[in-house]
């Protein structure tokens, strides 16, 4: 729905159909799939993240 609307938004504006259906599609596809790396580099990190240091020298948590 949102590429529809960013498409007919810029025919309004004066652009062609075609470069305007061409530059949506790019949009989608840096604002969405060229995070994704980004996003699985993170996902991977915290996943496989293992804690090395002791349990005993850390303070145990405060309560209220």
């Amino acid at each position: 729905m949102i590429e529809a609307s960013l498409s007919a938004l810029l025919v309004l504006f004066g652009l062609p159909s075609g470069p305007a259906i061409g530059a949506t599609l790019l949009y989608r596809a840096i604002s969405y799939w060229a995070l994704q790396p980004i996003g699985w580099a993170c996902w991977i990190g915290v996943a496989f993240h293992t804690d090395q240091s002791d349990a005993s020298d850390h303070p145990p948590p405060p309560y209220a």
